[in-house]
């Protein structure tokens, strides 16, 4: 019983969650429409610049620069 309480107490961070999760399902099946109207060739450039962004993103994020 001690966790249906915790849930029923604290529903805001698990309706977070669940929204978080929508938003990401959504936005991956919007991308991967908008990605299948480019060539491969074009796909994979915008793959890397997307894969080296968020590395820097991440990087900065942890050197605590940004």
């Amino acid at each position: 019983m001690n966790n249906l309480e915790y849930i029923i107490n604290n529903w805001q961070p698990l309706l977070l969650v669940l929204l978080g999760l929508l938003a990401g399902t959504i936005i991956l099946h919007v991308s991967e429409r908008i990605f299948n109207i480019f060539g491969p060739k074009i796909r994979r450039i915008i793959f890397r610049l997307l894969f080296y962004v968020i590395i820097l993103i991440i990087m900065t994020k942890y050197l605590a620069l940004w």
